[in-house]
């Protein structure tokens, strides 16, 4: 199991960093167990050119390890290289590459605002709620549901009321 983990420069700044690491090892020894018979693929290198905050000449990232951290400040880069990471087909993409140890690539999950997007839709979600890939329709519908049963015991307790 590998871990890329994208930190804006705030958490560094307030130690939010170390309840980061301190998860993510803990994480990482779990799944180390489970995985142990399995030798599992993982990112070696990124390269990311003529995109976004990348100009020509790009950026490589090497050496990738089992958990490794990406921050920097908003606009540096950190969202294009996790919207890369999800999807290299992407035409943006043309000139970047992503290299896999035993040329053998896994399904890869990022979570960032395209995600959020994708699967809970532009709005905001208040309380609690389940993050998976429902649909931003599954979500809408629910929200409707929510808002018929709200208007429902509205009408009641004004019948109970008089």
């Amino acid at each position: 199991m590998q871990f890329i983990v994208f930190c804006g420069i705030l958490v560094v700044v307030y130690g939010g960093l170390n309840k980061i690491i301190s998860y993510i090892h803990s994480l990482a020894g779990s799944l180390k167990k489970q995985n142990r018979r399995k030798k599992l693929s993982m990112i070696q290198t990124i390269n990311l050119k003529s995109v976004a905050t990348y100009d020509n000449h790009g950026v490589q990232l090497n050496d990738l390890k089992k958990i490794n951290f990406i921050y920097g400040a908003n606009g540096c880069g950190k969202t294009t290289i996790s919207n890369f990471v999800h999807d290299t087909t992407v035409p943006k993409f043309q000139d970047s590459a992503m290299k896999w140890s035993n040329d053998l690539p896994i399904k890869v999950l990022v979570y960032n605002k395209a995600f959020r997007e994708r699967n809970f839709g532009k709005g905001r979600l208040n309380g609690v709620f389940t993050l998976g890939e429902a649909t931003a329709e599954q979500i809408k519908d629910i929200e409707e549901k929510i808002e018929v049963r709200r208007c429902s015991e509205k009408r009641n307790f004004g019948q109970t009321k008089g």
